[in-house]
């Protein structure tokens, strides 16, 4: 299974680590480099450095998700305007497989 993760702070890093510790392929985006930053550091820690992918931007994030009927999005965000700007952002991806 392969699925996007946005959000790699506290939360969206350890939830990395618990997906790729039950074999599922992780591409993580933040829009803080330092948050992937460290949690690719703790991924390379753990040995999940093979199974957890960091992406800069959405586009690269979307593609990395492998066109099938179902593609796996999860948020770890705060909910509000930055939980609807995430969304705007990925709507692209959304509308290019529906």
């Amino acid at each position: 299974m392969q699925l996007a993760l946005i959000g790699t702070g506290s939360m969206g890093s350890m939830m990395s680590l618990l997906f790729a510790s039950h074999d599922t392929n992780v591409s993580m985006y933040d829009s803080s480099s330092t948050n992937v930053e460290e949690a690719y550091k703790n991924a390379k820690d753990a040995g999940f450095e093979k199974l957890i992918t960091p992406y800069k931007d959405y586009s690269s994030l979307c593609s990395s998700v492998p066109s099938s009927p179902i593609k796996v999005y999860m948020l770890s965000t705060p909910h509000g305007t930055v939980g609807d700007s995430i969304l705007d952002s990925l709507d692209p991806c959304v509308k290019a497989i529906s």
